[in-house]
């Protein structure tokens, strides 16, 4: 138990004091979707994977239950808006109108081939139909978790034209199948992404590893 609790609380400060260096670095190489892809995963799906209740296989070690102070401000997080939940800040939430999705009927290894059931392609504004920031914010990270995990990740410019694995990194767009038969895409800047993983990131280290640790101290 305790190891979760220095996960929660420990490593996300740790991931702070770090980020600045590292922004720095990214930035003057044009790495910053690459560094974003690179701490992403251990940001996003292990805090999921520990606490989340919404799927049949759930972790064994149960932190929803050993730590329901953070179950609840967890859950309190993945069931508001996207738009709306409690980790933006005022400085941050302007990133969220960056995000875009859409949903398609079938996945072609070109990109540009991908066409939404009316058959509308990727540059056109029709396409991202789906309005990311009303979504659950459950919806948002069952899609980034299962993305990353089987690293469907593709790159492109900002207008959705070009897709170049190692090219063009002006927009990454996330995409997963829930059912086999239809798929969701998400596609949002490098720079609006690392955005979003440093205000997650001081919100597990100042709230829900706040309220694991003081649960643990308190047993």
């Amino acid at each position: 138990m305790g190891n979760i609790v220095r996960w929660f609380e420990d490593f996300p400060r740790r991931a702070l004091d770090l980020l600045p260096d590292m922004k720095e670095v990214a930035a003057a190489q044009d790495r910053v979707g690459s560094l974003s892809l690179l701490i992403a995963p251990s940001l996003i799906v292990a805090p999921y994977e520990r606490l989340q209740t919404y799927a049949r296989r759930r972790n064994p070690q149960a932190d929803y239950l050993n730590f329901p102070g953070a179950h609840a401000r967890f859950n309190e997080i993945m069931l508001s808006h996207f738009g709306d939940a409690g980790f933006w800040t005022r400085a941050s939430k302007p990133t969220v109108s960056a995000w875009l999705g859409s949903r398609i009927q079938q996945i072609v290894p070109d990109p540009a081939e991908w066409r939404t059931p009316e058959g509308v392609e990727p540059w056109r504004d029709e396409f991202w139909s789906v309005t990311i920031s009303k979504q659950e914010t459950r919806w948002v990270w069952k899609l980034l978790r299962d993305a990353l995990s089987h690293w469907n990740v593709v790159n492109s410019d900002h207008a959705h034209r070009v897709f170049h694995e190692d090219g063009i990194m002006e927009r990454l767009i996330f995409y997963r199948s829930h059912d086999g038969r239809t798929w969701d895409v998400l596609s949002v800047p490098p720079d609006a992404f690392l955005v979003f993983l440093e205000t997650w990131t001081t919100f597990l280290a100042r709230r829900i590893g706040r309220d694991m640790l003081a649960a643990s101290e308190a047993a």
